[in-house]
């Protein structure tokens, strides 16, 4: 799995739309698994949707997250 470039955190705890954009574009199709429900629908079938909270709430932790993200110093012997 390809990771985040550090770049790219850097420039979204910048307030950068486009970066966070992108880190919003790379955890979408996650996102959208873990927000799937279950709904029966009038015609009595079952329908799998997008919970428009569950939605809103991963997007919300998504970008506390990545404000909340603390880069370290790396020690005095990193090489």
């Amino acid at each position: 799995m390809k990771r985040v470039p550090f770049a790219t955190i850097n420039a979204a705890k910048k307030s950068d739309t486009d970066a966070i954009k992108w880190i919003v574009r790379y955890f979408r199709r996650y996102m959208i698994l873990r927000c799937l429900t279950h709904h029966i629908g009038a015609d009595g079938h079952d329908h799998v949707i997008i919970d428009a909270d569950l939605w809103d709430q991963a997007v919300s932790n998504l970008l506390s997250a990545i404000f909340r993200f603390h880069f370290k110093e790396p020690p005095d012997n990193f090489s």
